[in-house]
């Protein structure tokens, strides 16, 4: 029997996938059209029906129709395999066909609430007229599906059973709850609703707020509880709306709640995510890491603004992000700003600091005296230097402290050695056991080339005839980029290890093509690796700069030239094998 790939390949062409996101022009035997994952006025964005790839000669990318779905959606491989097994009819394992008919009623029982409530809200028509004073289109209405829960006790949960659905059902949706009386209620009651939708656009939660309710106490929001399909850690409000223009404007904005995101997606700033009063969580940054490596956080610049944001944005640094703050007026958030002058919200966004140009401003302002100033920057500001992982980028903060604090850059790098250290040593005081230091690396956090590298080899490890061995690629990797593969995947756990050999077989089935797969791989890892020498090159470079040594400077020159030549070379290669395609 063929794999779960091998079959939704056979159903699916890559015309069809991708045609159903973007509009594609016939181009000879290809099809051409802007690409989605960069700005373009020209299309160099390719789709070829003949070898079912796609790749565009602006940004590089290209792939299969699984590569472009999990660009596109922002999932990972897993993600990208479920969306299109649904589109294709084919189901994945036999032993998950029971979950996966859990999973499709919930869409469907979700789907059936969501219609009730938009029809609920044309009918109040009270509703209707707050959201358009509070500045509500009927075209975001309707696009954001919002709706209305009557207060009344059992609306949504009667509505339900009419149509069929059982009470466990209701209760598993986290539409209706049971009392300890028996008695079967709705959660929501007199509230707006906002469905809440996974990146393919399905509702798989809600949030609700208070319009009427007879309860004077209750609580101004409530959301969906923990459901097979809602996670609140996991899930960012108009992520299904926001992800093209992410991709396409290479950011996203973060607001707090639905209203400043609904405002902000009206006044054209599609690239407005929101954590709906939630803290921001790991998850919800890894998934953003898919689309940017820019993130905006648009919060009040007063002391409950910035503790609000503080701990995302430490967060965000420390997932590589680069971080800004649109810096909103007093006691205004995004939905006050939009509504007064659509225009100065986008003046705001375009006027963003970095988060730690943000920090230092707001101190100094905050704080006239200087020696406090100075301690208040080591304590804030210091420790996000510290926590930037791109050298080129921590040496120009290095260098914009000094200034702030009318110093030479020498003790600010001091000062941020030593938080570096405290934060290392902090990490590594918290892991109380030898099995949590062993198991230190997650194989999402690897490069993708070494992922995908590592998984080829234990598949491969497996395979009665392998093509490749861990040894041999174990040997290139070490030359290339002085990485034990080994010893990495001794500090992945089984069930990483069993992701990593599932994708590698759902990838390479047949093993045809193999050894120039990872050849690629290599390619693609040391181009990283020099990268990375590249940064920490020009980091001596700008410290030699700065004592005046001639002779640090001319040898720091020497060795960027012969890096930059290698990483020129590594970039010609992949320019020649992508024009092959």
């Amino acid at each position: 029997m063929s794999s779960p790939v091998d079959q939704i390949k056979e159903r699916l062409s890559i015309v069809d996938i991708v045609s159903s996101y973007l509009k594609l022009e016939k181009a000879g035997r290809n099809f051409k059209a802007r690409c989605p994952f960069h700005t373009e006025k020209s299309p160099s964005f390719f789709v070829s029906p003949e070898r079912e790839t796609f790749h565009c000669f602006g940004c590089d990318k290209g792939g299969d129709i699984f590569t472009f779905v999990e660009e596109i959606e922002g999932v990972d491989f897993s993600g990208a395999l479920k969306i299109l097994a649904d589109r294709a009819g084919v189901i994945l394992t036999a032993h998950s066909k029971e979950e996966s008919d859990e999973r499709k009623r919930l869409f469907e029982l979700l789907e059936d609430i969501t219609l009730h409530w938009t029809e609920k809200l044309l009918e109040a028509k009270d509703v209707l007229e707050y959201l358009t004073k509070r500045g509500l289109t009927e075209e975001t209405i309707r696009s954001f599906r919002l709706g209305y829960a009557p207060d009344g006790w059992s609306d949504a949960a009667a509505f339900l059973k009419s149509r069929g659905w059982k009470d466990e059902e209701l209760f598993t949706g986290g539409i209706a709850i049971r009392a300890t009386s028996g008695k079967i209620y709705d959660r929501f009651r007199g509230r707006i609703m906002f469905p809440i939708a996974d990146a393919s656009g399905r509702v798989i939660g809600f949030s609700g707020r208070i319009f009427s309710a007879a309860d004077p106490k209750a609580a101004k929001y409530v959301n969906s509880p923990e459901t097979p399909l809602f996670h609140k850690s996991r899930v960012l409000y108009g992520y299904d709306k926001a992800k093209l223009a992410i991709r396409q404007m290479k950011s996203c904005v973060l607001v707090e709640g639905q209203m400043d995101l609904l405002l902000s997606h009206q006044a054209g700033a599609t690239n407005t995510i929101a954590t709906s009063g939630t803290a921001l969580t790991t998850d919800q940054l890894t998934f953003l890491k898919r689309l940017t490596d820019t993130v905006v956080f648009a919060y009040d610049a007063d002391v409950a603004g910035l503790n609000a944001s503080r701990r995302g944005i430490d967060l965000a640094l420390e997932h590589g992000f680069t971080v800004s703050v649109a810096r909103l007026p007093k006691g205004k958030d995004p939905a006050d700003v939009v509504l007064e002058d659509k225009d100065k919200w986008h003046e705001i966004l375009k006027a963003r600091e970095h988060a730690i140009e943000f920090y230092i401003n707001v101190l100094k302002e905050h704080t006239p005296n200087e020696h406090i100033f100075r301690r208040k920057v080591e304590e804030v500001v210091v420790p996000y230097i510290a926590k930037i992982g791109r050298p080129i980028e921590q040496a120009h903060f290095v260098v914009r402290v000094a200034e702030a604090l009318k110093l030479d850059a020498e003790p600010v790098w001091r000062a941020v050695k030593e938080a570096s250290k405290a934060s290392t040593e902090k990490v590594r005081t918290s892991a109380s056991t030898p099995s949590v230091v062993s198991n230190v690396v997650h194989e999402k956090a690897l490069h993708p080339a070494l992922r995908r590298l590592l998984g080829i080899v234990l598949w491969q490890k497996s395979c009665e005839k392998p093509v490749v061995t861990i040894t041999e690629v174990g040997d290139k990797v070490k030359n290339l980029c002085d990485i034990s593969i080994s010893g990495i995947l001794e500090a992945i756990d089984e069930k990483g290890r069993e992701r990593m050999i599932f994708e590698a077989e759902m990838y390479y089935k047949d093993s045809e093509g193999l050894l120039r797969e990872v050849d690629e791989l290599l390619l693609s890892l040391r181009e990283a690796e020099l990268k990375k020498h590249l940064e920490s090159a020009h980091l001596k470079l700008h410290r030699a700069e700065l004592k005046g040594e001639i002779g640090e400077i001319n040898e720091a020159l020497r060795a960027y030239a012969s890096l930059t030549r290698e990483y020129n070379e590594i970039a010609e290669v992949k320019k020649a094998r992508a024009k092959e395609l």
